[in-house]
């Protein structure tokens, strides 16, 4: 449950395994940094690399440019105003990245997926990332599984429910969980359903109901 409660009282990022089939490490870190601030109330939305550096692992403005460059011709980010003074306003494409996850998710095999996340990259002209994990798991045991339900999504959820699970509190924090993933593109619709339905049901039985006006799970 530690890594539940983190993705909801502070800012943690579960299993990004769909984008870290498409992203380098400083492009996958660059992205949730803005990310981050753009949903944070509390930080300032014009973006400068100096609080990405301080928000983030970059030690350098090279570093940053090159990543937000990738980041721009794989559609994640849109420039809204640019000021070198005072720093940039970024927009997240949800529809474009949406696209690419769905594209993936579509596909069952796993050297498929990295192969599809390959070939976007190499549509907006940046390099494979995938191409030594692709020639060393080719006709492995992993070359000839299918993927029924993403192995990768809630392992932790699943050994939770098998545990005697009598805190509210970790009803409310899961089913968060799964709306903050939803809502931020980690998960499919169809991924949340079925994973939603596993708490829904005793969940409501311990008071805990949806409030529609903010989307938050909450105790009665």
């Amino acid at each position: 449950m530690k890594q539940n409660k983190l993705s909801v009282y502070g800012h943690f990022t579960i299993n990004p395994f769909h984008l870290n089939k498409v992203l380098t490490l400083n492009e996958y870190h660059l992205f949730d940094t803005i990310r981050y601030i753009l949903e944070s109330t509390d930080l300032e939305k014009r973006i400068s690399n100096s609080l990405i550096k301080l928000e983030s692992h970059f030690t350098n403005g090279e570093q940053i440019s090159i990543a937000k460059n990738n980041l721009l011709k794989l559609k994640f980010i849109k420039l809204v105003d640019v000021n070198k003074k005072l720093g940039t306003i970024y927009s997240i494409d949800y529809d474009s990245i949406l696209l690419i996850i769905e594209k993936i998710n579509s596909e069952r095999n796993s050297i498929n997926r990295l192969i599809i996340a390959d070939e976007y990259r190499k549509s907006v002209g940046l390099n494979e990332i995938n191409k030594s994990k692709i020639k060393e798991y080719r006709n492995s045991e992993f070359d000839n599984k299918s993927i029924i339900d993403d192995r990768y999504i809630f392992l932790n959820q699943h050994n939770t429910l098998n545990t005697n699970m009598d805190n509210n509190l970790d009803f409310q924090v899961m089913l968060n969980n799964l709306e903050y993933k939803l809502k931020n593109l980690a998960i499919s619709k169809i991924e949340y359903e079925k994973s939603i339905i596993k708490i829904k049901d005793e969940a409501l039985r311990n008071n805990i109901i949806l409030n529609n006006e903010n989307g938050q799970w909450i105790t009665k």
